[in-house]
């Protein structure tokens, strides 16, 4: 999996919202904020470890995606 960590002061209180609120499966002791861009073949995208492009980058989310294991989506707007 191709993705990037991201920081931000409401993503904790977002996901226990989404957790308490939606049938859903945590499958990690821990939750660990980030935005996934792809699915690949392990090994094949080492080259971008440590890569910088999007440190320091910021944006704001107006809404998301859930999507459950049986690929039903429900969005979410945000603010």
């Amino acid at each position: 999996m191709l993705k990037i960590d991201v920081h931000g002061k409401e993503l904790h209180r977002l996901n226990k919202l989404i957790s308490d609120s939606l049938e859903c499966t945590d499958t990690h002791p821990e939750y660990k904020p980030h935005l996934t861009i792809s699915y690949v073949k392990k090994d094949s995208v080492n080259h971008l470890l440590n890569d910088t492009t999007f440190e320091d980058m910021s944006f704001e989310i107006n809404g998301i995606d859930f999507s459950s294991q049986d690929d039903k989506v429900t969005s979410i707007k945000i603010g």
